[in-house]
């Protein structure tokens, strides 16, 4: 699929992806792949009302990403809370070619890798074997910031 961005950040869809990433990307559409928001009527009605005017929210399961059809990434935003609902979909056998870690904060047990990107060990196996998979990551916040080879900064931390 030919996903314009496929980003990992912990608070879904929040100012970071709806100013700079939208702002810079222009998608025409936000495909939220996530459990908990998808059993929830209420969440996923917030999250959906929170897009931009003319920007398509949808909210999915993580597990539903791979049977998208794929005109849906063509011009379109994949979210994911994390690097384990990544490791879910290599193992589902669909590796995005490029994904951005951007805001995975901290929490019990992570540990600093750069000021918005936190991660344990279960983090850094799935972010590895994702990378094994043909996914190139990148960390990067918000566009204009500096780009991080997130292997290197894993092997950096100590991860």
């Amino acid at each position: 699929m030919g996903w314009a961005l496929v980003r990992l950040d912990d608070r879904l869809l929040h100012g970071q992806v709806a100013v700079g990433w939208l702002g810079k990307l222009a998608p025409k559409r936000i495909v939220v792949a996530d459990d908990r928001l998808a059993a929830s009527t209420w969440e996923r009605e917030m999250v959906e009302s929170a897009a931009p005017e003319g920007v398509e929210v949808r909210v999915i399961a993580v597990d539903a990403v791979a049977t998208l059809p794929p005109q849906t990434a063509v011009g379109s935003f994949l979210l994911l809370r994390g690097p384990l609902e990544l490791q879910r979909l290599v193992r589902a056998g669909y590796a995005p070619p490029e994904v951005n870690v951007g805001g995975l904060h901290t929490a019990a047990g992570k540990q600093r890798v750069l000021d918005y990107f936190y991660a344990d060990a279960a983090d850094a196996a799935a972010l590895r074997e994702a990378a094994a998979a043909g996914c190139r990551l990148f960390a990067q916040d918000v566009p204009g910031n500096p780009v991080g080879d997130v292997l290197a900064l894993l092997e950096r931390s100590g991860l």
